[in-house]
């Protein structure tokens, strides 16, 4: 009997509680605007009937006010000349390069990596580098490989039967 009285009696409870909750929110619905809506009410009108402003600027005033600093040039034109690409390796967008810098022993550069205080590896091609200054929307300079020896008909090319006349004939 007792387990019977507080079934009854935690039900209902709960359907008070619900009935007092649909009971707030039909109030919350039908009742009149609230001050906050009638004042946002009065802003849309003022936004709305305000004559439009025409404002005139050129893109250099808006960057230089929003702290804009254009970036020099990537690489100084005899900096290129202290980068010596040996070789590439590509995986997907990223790779590597070996690269000689001011003529030091070459070294293995991941993209993304400084190359000294001023010079990232931006990207690695198929036969070529990017180099620049790691700053985003600037574009940086592109160093290639030298391109591959051909080979030469000026070596010397003996034949066996060469090879065996020297040989069988020592005091020639």
């Amino acid at each position: 009997m007792k387990n019977n009285l507080i079934v009854f009696s935690l039900t209902t409870t709960v359907w008070a509680l619900v009935a007092a909750a649909t009971v707030f929110w039909l109030f919350q619905w039908t009742a009149s605007p609230s001050r906050a809506s009638i004042k946002s009410r009065q802003a849309a009108n003022i936004v709305t009937t305000a004559e439009p402003i025409s404002v005139q600027a050129n893109a250099a005033d808006l960057e230089k006010l929003l702290g804009y600093v254009a970036p020099s040039s990537t690489l100084a034109p005899q900096a290129a000349s202290r980068f010596k690409l040996l070789g590439v390796v590509t995986q997907g967008s990223g790779g590597a390069a070996l690269l000689t810098v001011d003529n030091q022993p070459a070294k293995a550069y991941q993209v993304g990596s400084r190359l000294d205080d001023n010079t990232v590896l931006q990207a690695v091609g198929l036969r070529h580098v990017v180099l620049g200054s790691g700053d985003p929307g600037v574009e940086g300079q592109k160093i290639a490989l030298r391109p591959p020896l051909k080979a030469s008909n000026d070596w010397p090319t003996q034949t066996r039967s060469d090879l065996k006349s020297d040989i069988s004939a020592p005091g020639k």
